[in-house]
C-alpha cells in the first residue's frame, strides 16, 4: 500500500512539473524581477531579469508563481503578476525599430524596383507611340497599294475600250477613204465627159454655123 501511495505521489509531482503547453509571456514594466529556485518568496533568487525579457512558461503553479525558462536556458519560478502576454512598450518599440531597420533595405530595393518599372513604363509608352505612328503609316501605304492595285484593272478596261474605239475609227476611216476614192474617180470621169461634150459641141457649132450663115446670105440676096 505504501508503494502505491509513493507511486501516486510521484505521479502527481510529475504532472505538476510537466508543462501543460508551450507558452511565452513577457516581463511587465518592472525594472528587475527575480527568478527563484522555488514557488515562493522564501526561495533564493537564481537571477534577476530586466523588464521586457521574453520567458517561456513551463508550468503554471497553483499559487502566484509560474515555472519559466530564460533565453539562456535557466529555469526557475517568478510571480505571474510580473508577466504579461503582450510585450511592454519598450519591447514593442524595439521590435518596431528592428522591423523598421529590417524593412529599410527592402524598402530601398522596392523603391529602386519602382523607379526601374517607371522607366520601363516610359520606354514602353514611347515604343507604343512609335508603333502607333508606324501603324498609321502602314495603313496609308496599304491603302495606296490597294489603290495602285486597282489601277491596272482600270487601265486594262480603258485600253480595251480604246482599242474598240480605235478599231471602229479605223473601219470608219477605211470606209471614208474608199468613198473618197470612189468619188474622186467618178468626178474625174464626169469632168472628162463634160470636157469632151464641150469639145464636140464646139466642133459641131464650128461646122454648122458657117453653113447657117451662107444660107442666110443667099436668102437675103
Amino acid at each position: 500500500m505504501k508503494r502505491v501511495l509513493n507511486a501516486v505521489l510521484v505521479l502527481l509531482i510529475y504532472i505538476s512539473v510537466v508543462p501543460v503547453q508551450a507558452e511565452e509571456q513577457y516581463v511587465t514594466d518592472v525594472l528587475y524581477v527575480s527568478i527563484r529556485e522555488g514557488e515562493g518568496d522564501d526561495f533564493p533568487p537564481l537571477r534577476v531579469v530586466k523588464s521586457g525579457v521574453k520567458l517561456e512558461i513551463l508550468h503554471k503553479g497553483e499559487g502566484k508563481y509560474y515555472l519559466v525558462r530564460a533565453p539562456d536556458g535557466l529555469e526557475g519560478w517568478i510571480p505571474h503578476r510580473f508577466l504579461t502576454e503582450e510585450p511592454i512598450s519598450a519591447a514593442k518599440l524595439e521590435i518596431a525599430l528592428a522591423q523598421i531597420d529590417q524593412a529599410q533595405p527592402e524598402n530601398k530595393i522596392l523603391r529602386k524596383k519602382l523607379a526601374e518599372l517607371r522607366s520601363q513604363l516610359r520606354d514602353t509608352e514611347k515604343e507604343r507611340k512609335q508603333l502607333d505612328s508606324s501603324n498609321r503609316k502602314l495603313v496609308k501605304e496599304k491603302q495606296k497599294l490597294e489603290q495602285m492595285a486597282k489601277q491596272p484593272l482600270q487601265l486594262k478596261t480603258e485600253n480595251k475600250t480604246l482599242r474598240t474605239e480605235n478599231a471602229a475609227i479605223s473601219s470608219e476611216l477605211n470606209r471614208l477613204r474608199l468613198e473618197s476614192e470612189s468619188l474622186d474617180s467618178s468626178g474625174q470621169r464626169n469632168w472628162f465627159l463634160t470636157g469632151a461634150s464641150v469639145v464636140i459641141l464646139g466642133i459641131l457649132i464650128g461646122l454648122i454655123l458657117p453653113k447657117l450663115r451662107g444660107k442666110s446670105s443667099n436668102s437675103w440676096a
